[in-house]
């Protein structure tokens, strides 16, 4: 269970992703995001880790690491 918000440095120390993917990945889906230290909604956590799941195994499938 994710908290009711989490600052996105953290998010990504803990999915193993840098604050810049995990940025990336917040404007793709609509998350307001602009820095490491800013605050987004617990609730999107799940879906920013499988956008970054998704895109890590389209980067293995296509051979860039």
């Amino acid at each position: 269970m994710w908290p009711e918000t989490i600052k996105v440095h953290y998010l990504a120390k803990k999915l193993g992703h840098t604050s810049k993917e995990v940025i990336g990945i917040c404007h793709e889906i609509g998350v307001p995001a602009k820095t490491a230290n800013s605050s987004i909604p617990g609730n999107r956590c799940a879906a920013i880790r499988d956008q970054l799941r998704i895109k890590a195994a389209l980067a293995r499938r296509k051979g860039i690491t």
